[in-house]
Formats: C-alpha cells, structure tokens, sequence
C-alpha cells in the first residue's frame, strides 16, 4: 500500500510540474511570475528531500547490485545520466538527512536549499559529528534571511573551531584540482584549495576580477558602448588566465611574453605544387598556406581557431609546423617577427604601458601588435608595433575592430561603428574623433 501511494502522488507531481514546464508564461504579470517561482521552489525543496530519501533507501537495500551490479552512485549516473559526483553527493547528503531529521524536515518545508543541506553534510566529518547534531536547529536558523555564501562561510568557521584535531589548520593535502579538455579544445576545471591556499587564490582572482570589471566599464565608457560588460563569471575565468600568465611572465618589462604554442597548418590534397615546395619559405608563403589551410591545431589535437591562432603568434616567439592532408610537413619555423629588446623598450618608453584608451595596464604586461598585422605585411618597425595588455589585444583583433598608426597620436583605433579613437600615451586620453562618414 505504501509503495502504491507513493508512486501515485510521484506521478501526481510530475503530471503537475510537466504541466507547468508547457505554460506559455509571456501573458503571465510581474506578480504572478514572482509567486510561480516562490511555488517552485518550495516544490524542489519537497522534491530533493523526498528524491535524497528515496535514494539513500535503495542505497541501504543495495537494491541496484543485486539487479545491475552497480553500486547506487554508479547505477544513477549510468541510468539516469546524472554526473557522478552529483549522484555520489545524493548518496552521501540522503544519510546525512536521514540521521539528521530536524534538517530534513527544514529541506521539506522550504527553509533551507539542496545545497545548504550538501554544504551541511560536507562539514559533517566524524570529529564534530555531535557538534552537528547538537547545533542542527541553530545551524538551519542561520541561514534565514542570509546569502548561501555567508552562511556557508559561517558554518565552516565554527565547526572548524569545534574540532578538537584542528581541522582549521589544512594541509596541502587538502588542495585538489582535476583538469579536462573536451573534443572542441575548451578546458574545464574542478578542485578544491583549502587554508591559506584559498585565501590567497580568493583574493588575487577576486583583485584581478575587480581590475577587468572596471577596464570594461572604462572601456564602455570609452569606446560609446562598442565593448560589451561581461558577467562575473566570464570576468573570473579571464582573470584566472590573466594571473597565470602573468605568474608565467617573471620577467623584465623588456622582454617579450613567450608563447609554448606550436601550430600545426593542415594543407589540402590540392595545393599547388609552388606553395607545397617552396624554395624560400617567409611570410607571404605562410599566408598563403594559412588562407588555404583545412584546420589549424596544436601538437596535441586541440583545434586552434584561425582568429585565436592569430592572436596567440602576433607578439610571440612562436612555431609553425605546415603539413599536407597525409602528414607530410613542408615546414618548420619562423620566429623571425619578433620586436628586438631596444624596439620593445622603446616602444614601452614611447606610451607607457598598454595604450588603449583607459587602460591602466603597465609595461611588464603588455604585447606588441603589429599595425599593420604580420600577416597582412606589416613590417616590425617602431612605429609599427602598439603595445597593449592581453585584454584589448582581443579586442583590436575581433572582427570589424583596426588600430592602425596614426602621425598625431601614435595608432587610431577604430570601433565596428565607425567611432575612431586615438591611443593614448602614458595614460594621458584625448578626446575620440568623430565618426566617420
């Protein structure tokens, strides 16, 4: 009977909520979308208390063993396709909740989220377990009315003051981080830092974050809205790059950032038997290899779009490998583009660090842009090279984007709708020049 009645109010509730997922909510008033979401969440609350209990049941039963040989964090991530640390985090929260009734029954009830009930169960190790089961009631009190964040800091420090083994004192141990690049070349990162680790990673990304926000909005500013304003998040992985190039780039501001990448240029089978063997391979060659080329990637496989491929080689001592469709290489190198050490520190001399309108960028962590580029036959003279940080070096490369010299300011940048807007020199910004006509 029991098992009968919960498979039928189950049913009941994804009847409802499928119903719900179908609505058209356009028509719906500002008020009524504020109370559907309220509803909602209350209803996952419900659900993710009952869906830990159902699952911490089967776990108990070792019912998914004896039917597919699977342990029940596997068998949810093999059958239902859930990740397997979220399943295992199922698992491991469900008896958590099960030994702790009175956060169970905050789950059910709405006062608390999946994730402070996960956060609870992390905290919960075998040496302040009483302390959790003492504190449960006050522990669900505090988060009412406070961010996750917050409460969650809160938690960690006093449970980390209850252990008696000093669990507030981590190791290296403790740091983790695990690594992964997917077919189309993105890299995705899962860790944990713990102690002073932590505090010092939380405080450079979030000082470099910080440092990016404000160059977009001077850039927004700036540039008349030409430049978008990224969202945190994007702004924190950009800032974790920035950091590891500039923890890479323990160098003097005279020297050139340097690039490991080798690039690999896939010709097609119908390349001309002139550009297939040439007789003094230089820069024209390669530009003309690089327009009929069917894919650029690196050593490892990653693919290289052509617009990164040429970002990552305009100001760093690089290598091109160009090989045919079968494998065959039909060249190797060329680092020849590269500014001398007396051009770099003159032109670092010349505007004082990045010179694209705003930017307060130093010299150590700038790059040298041909203007003209490389490919299109740029020479690598002074006047020729515009310094400017990772950032904007994007940017003047985005389609639609030119910085080209300029006699008066030095270079002129020119914005997709036209706006031009001289570089400035040693932080000292002009007034942008009128569109063009």
């Amino acid at each position: 009977m029991f098992e009968s009645t919960l498979l039928t109010d189950l049913r009941d509730v994804a009847a409802g909520v499928a119903r719900v997922a179908s609505l058209d909510v356009a028509g719906c008033t500002d008020a009524e979308l504020v109370a559907a979401v309220e509803v909602l969440e209350s209803t996952r609350r419900a659900t993710d208390a009952a869906r830990a209990r159902v699952a911490t049941e089967l776990d108990r039963r070792r019912a998914t063993q004896a039917t597919d040989g699977l342990h029940t964090p596997g068998w949810l991530a093999w059958r239902h396709g859930l990740p397997r640390p979220q399943a295992a985090a199922l698992v491991r929260t469900g008896r958590f909740l099960a030994e702790h009734p009175t956060v169970e029954g905050a789950l059910a009830q709405g006062a608390i989220t999946w994730e402070h009930a996960c956060h609870l169960a992390r905290c919960c190790t075998p040496r302040v377990a009483h302390v959790v089961a003492a504190l449960a009631e006050q522990l669900v009190d505090l988060a009412r009315g406070v961010r996750f964040e917050t409460w969650a800091r809160e938690v960690r420090t006093l449970l980390a003051h209850a252990d008696p083994d000093g669990g507030h004192r981590p190791t290296p141990d403790g740091n983790r981080l695990a690594v992964t690049t997917s077919g189309d070349g993105s890299v995705h990162l899962r860790g944990e830092l713990v102690g002073e680790w932590a505090l010092e990673f939380t405080a450079a990304l979030g000082a470099q974050t910080d440092q990016l926000f404000r160059t977009t909005e001077q850039d927004a500013a700036a540039t008349g809205g030409a430049t978008e304003r990224p969202p945190r998040a994007q702004l924190q992985a950009l800032a974790l790059v920035e950091l590891v190039r500039r923890g890479r780039a323990a160098r003097r501001a005279t020297a050139a950032p340097i690039s490991d990448v080798t690039i690999v240029l896939t010709t097609p089978p119908t390349l001309s038997d002139h550009l297939r063997r040439p007789t003094h391979p230089d820069a024209d060659w390669l530009r003309q290899v690089t327009a009929e080329c069917l894919a650029a990637h690196t050593l490892d496989g990653v693919p290289i779009h052509p617009s990164t491929a040429a970002l990552l080689t305009c100001d760093a001592a690089h290598r091109v490998l160009v090989e045919t469709f079968s494998g065959e290489t039909l060249a190797l190198g060329r680092a020849r583009r590269l500014a001398s050490r007396a051009q770099r520190r003159a032109a670092l001399r010349r505007h004082g660090g990045c010179c694209f309108p705003g930017c307060d960028a130093p010299p150590a962590w700038v790059e040298l842009h041909h203007a003209p580029s490389w490919e299109a036959g740029g020479p690598t003279d002074l006047e020729h090279l515009a310094p400017l940080c990772r950032h904007h070096h994007g940017i003047v490369h985005r389609p639609d984007w030119q910085l080209e010299p300029d006699r008066h300011h030095g270079f002129t940048i020119t914005t997709p709708s036209g706006r031009r807007l001289p570089a400035q020199t040693h932080g000292r910004i002009r007034q942008p020049a009128p569109l063009r006509t």
